[in-house]
């Protein structure tokens, strides 16, 4: 749940008139999705849509990582096995 119109313009300092504009304009958008007496709440189409641009980005540096591999003559398992090591670190 996000925070309530009255709570955010009071942390931002701004009048609730210009919090209630910002969620009309996420609700337009599909970004915020409100259910009455319970609050607002990101949309599940924005889950989904962040959810995507995450895995992108993560295919981008699974390529980097790669390619500094391949340049300190590591095969993908000694990749892999790195990753594990450090994720056992953790």
């Amino acid at each position: 749940m996000i925070l309530s119109m009255r709570a955010l313009s009071k942390q931002l300092g701004v009048s609730v008139v210009t919090v209630q504009r910002a969620y009309d304009e996420l609700l337009r958008e599909r970004i915020i999705e409100t259910i009455p007496a319970k609050g607002s709440f990101i949309s599940e189409q924005c889950h989904i849509h962040l959810r995507h641009d995450l895995e992108r980005q993560l295919d981008v540096h699974i390529k980097h990582l790669k390619q500094i591999a391949k340049m300190l003559d590591m095969t993908d398992e000694g990749l892999i096995g790195k990753i594990v090591r450090d994720k056992e670190r953790e």
